[in-house]
């Protein structure tokens, strides 16, 4: 649920391009739909630009900075004002919430996952379930259990992609509300996203805040959120069985599945779910340091 606190506070939206080397002063902004380009003088679109999309608001002390409520990437040159255009563009994603409790001296993390595709319509997307939810139970996992959640999730689907396509080059998201911070280092594969091991090609995070914002991925954040914690506490009543499963991306960690009763239906989703009066910038980043930044009207 969000927190009161955060309600009524503005909105920010922010793009931002990284120039990467293109920035002798003859690009240009293109605005098509929902979508923001960049073009040459030429009017050619430029293909090797990476861009980002953020959504925030200030915090009440300025001294840790906005709070983050969604933020994802794009590359080809190109990225849409309401953020569900680059999950469309996905062969599916993932959504999933992780919370930890202290039993009996051991550290018990529940990890709530589901897979869903969106789908482009005359009036927004179709969000679709892919599959069924699931719960993870991770047990003793001293490092990040979500992060090592999100690799099993990975190894579980690169091995049924290789059994149903294995010539398809998937491209799955998985929208998590964890290190925000390592999210363009694991994406990258600059940096492991679970000990020393790296996010396997084809799978990049999203993030999504659990505790606010009112965009798609935030809501499918905090679904998992309630479905992991309301697990956690029915089986804290009764205590948690030893499990000889072990994790494929750690075998030193036991763990169990489940299923669970969450169920995210057939839905339309509008093109854009923040207000029209929320603030928009568009930001140019280039390689000598030099940052320009532009208002957009979303009205």
């Amino acid at each position: 649920m969000g927190k009161k606190r955060d309600q009524g506070k503005r909105t920010d939206l922010s793009i931002s391009f990284e120039l990467n080397g293109h920035n002798d002063g003859t690009l240009k902004l293109k605005q098509e739909g929902d979508h923001f380009y960049l073009i040459d003088a030429e009017g050619k679109t430029l293909t090797e630009v990476n861009a980002e999309r953020t959504v925030s608001h200030e915090r009440d002390t300025a001294k840790k900075g906005p709070k983050v409520r969604t933020k994802n990437g794009a590359a080809a040159g190109a990225i849409s004002i309401g953020g569900l255009a680059e999950l469309a563009k996905l062969d599916y994603f993932f959504a999933i919430d992780t919370n930890s409790k202290p039993f009996n001296g051991v550290k018990i993390s529940v990890a709530c996952f589901v897979a869903l595709k969106l789908k482009r319509e005359n009036e927004g997307y179709r969000l679709i379930p892919a599959g069924p939810a699931q719960l993870l139970e991770i047990y003793d996992c001293n490092d990040n259990p979500e992060l090592a959640a999100i690799l099993e999730i990975a190894i579980q689907e690169l091995e049924s992609q290789q059994q149903y396509n294995a010539d398809h080059k998937f491209r799955v998201g998985i929208i998590t509300d964890t290190e925000l911070g390592l999210h363009n280092a694991i994406n990258s594969r600059s940096a492991p996203v679970y000990k020393t091991q790296f996010l396997p090609e084809g799978f990049s995070l999203m993030y999504a805040s659990s505790d606010t914002g009112n965009e798609l991925p935030n809501t499918l954040i905090k679904a998992c959120d309630k479905a992991a914690t309301d697990h956690i506490n029915r089986r804290s009543k009764h205590g948690f069985p030893p499990s000889e499963l072990r994790l494929k991306s750690d075998s030193q960690i036991s763990c169990c599945y489940f299923r669970t009763d969450l169920a995210i239906g057939d839905t339309l989703v509008p093109f854009l779910t923040i207000s029209e009066d929320t603030r928009a910038t568009i930001t140019f980043e280039g390689d000598d340091g030099r940052i320009e930044i532009h208002e957009v009207d979303l009205s």
